[in-house]
């Protein structure tokens, strides 16, 4: 199963089964733009491509008062070899996995730059996706 496949599996299953809601609590709009030269049409006017974040609230999961920004999320993996074994987490720890912050980035930089490729990211996303990249090396090393 590729990627978008399983993202739009997840979506489905988040956004349309009746046991679970979600509410939008914040939009942030990042950038509008005219389409077809501000062509106005009938009483909606003219269109406009607006580009942003949309967070949502998810009551169901245990964090009704937390913004989930459809950003991705991920779970940690475990920081030292003894805290994988206590958890019981089959992943090898962030200090195997990474030589140092720089390779760390390297790799995320990489896969953030495919995903631009590939259209999943706006390019205007990059600059900020990988800034938090270097703060969630902060928290996994802290």
């Amino acid at each position: 199963m590729n990627a978008r496949t399983r993202c739009l599996s997840l979506l489905i299953i988040l956004f349309a089964s009746p046991h679970l809601s979600a509410r939008v609590t914040h939009v942030e709009i990042t950038s509008r733009a005219d389409v077809l030269d501000a062509k106005s049409f009938a009483d909606a006017g003219p269109y406009e491509r607006i580009a942003g974040r949309v967070y949502f609230s998810v009551p169901a999961i245990g964090a009704p008062s937390q913004r989930i920004a459809m950003t991705g999320s991920y779970l940690q993996f475990p920081k030292t070899a003894a805290e994988r074994k206590h958890s019981g987490d089959p992943r090898k720890p962030a200090a195997e996995r990474y030589a140092s912050r720089d390779a760390y980035l390297a790799k995320f930089a990489k896969a953030t730059d495919d995903l631009i490729q590939q259209r999943w990211i706006l390019p205007e996303d990059r600059a900020a996706l990988l800034q938090r990249g270097g703060e969630e090396w902060d928290l996994l090393r802290h």
